[in-house]
């Protein structure tokens, strides 16, 4: 696991724990690593989780489809990102989303008890390690928060503009870059791909943004 430890230390869960006491720690939750292709589905929607998944390399997207096949994109994990927390701590472990590679990638999955009480090693950081898995439910939160007002926008304007000065404020620089492909931001904001691309050409011809693939500057 030493090769990922960058990965690790970047991520919100183990903020703030120093390295060997992580890879220490990794010891005591039994952690194991599983490889996707692009395309494969980790989780369907309506399976059952019972581990903390934490992307180690690649890039996977939450995702949900209506019984007409439309999709609706609900987060982008790159890696250090988590997923699974929620449903795992609230004990209901069937997931309302699919979890689905957008590139070949690995996950490290964690065992929700052994984060959750200190095992016999008494490690020096697991109570930090809780505190940081609080810190990342509430992000989570407040995450979902956002999404909820970009989607109850009017109209595909004003979801591009919440969406992007949201981002701004998250990345804290003009620019900002997204790290969703046209499509995937339309499914992302659940409006029609066409009218979004017209929208962003309107929002650069009134100079209100610039955008240069997935840059943009916003005034």
């Amino acid at each position: 696991m030493r090769k990922y430890l960058p990965v690790l230390q970047h991520s919100a869960f183990f903020s703030d724990i120093e390295g060997e006491s992580l890879l220490a720690m990794l010891g005591c939750l039994s952690i194991h690593v599983v490889s996707y292709k692009q395309h494969e589905y980790a989780f369907h929607q309506g399976d059952s989780i019972k581990k903390i998944g934490l992307v180690l390399t690649g890039a996977l997207q939450l995702e949900r489809e209506d019984l007409d096949g439309n999709r609706t994109i609900l987060d982008k994990l790159l890696p250090g990102a988590s997923f699974g927390e929620a449903i795992v701590c609230s004990r209901q472990s069937v997931l309302p989303n699919s979890v689905v590679a957008r590139s070949d990638c690995e996950v490290m999955y964690m065992d929700y008890d052994k984060i959750l009480h200190t095992c016999s090693n008494s490690c020096s950081f697991h109570n930090h390690l809780i505190e940081n898995m609080i810190a990342v439910l509430a992000r989570r939160n407040v995450y979902l928060t956002n999404k909820l007002d970009f989607l109850s926008r009017r109209s595909t304007r004003e979801k591009l503009l919440a969406y992007l000065r949201s981002e701004q404020i998250t990345q804290q620089t003009n620019p900002i870059t997204i790290h969703f492909t046209r499509q995937e931001l339309a499914d992302f904001l659940s409006v029609d791909r066409s009218a979004m691309s017209m929208e962003l050409s309107k929002l650069q011809k009134d100079g209100i943004i610039k955008y240069k693939k997935n840059t943009f500057w916003l005034d």
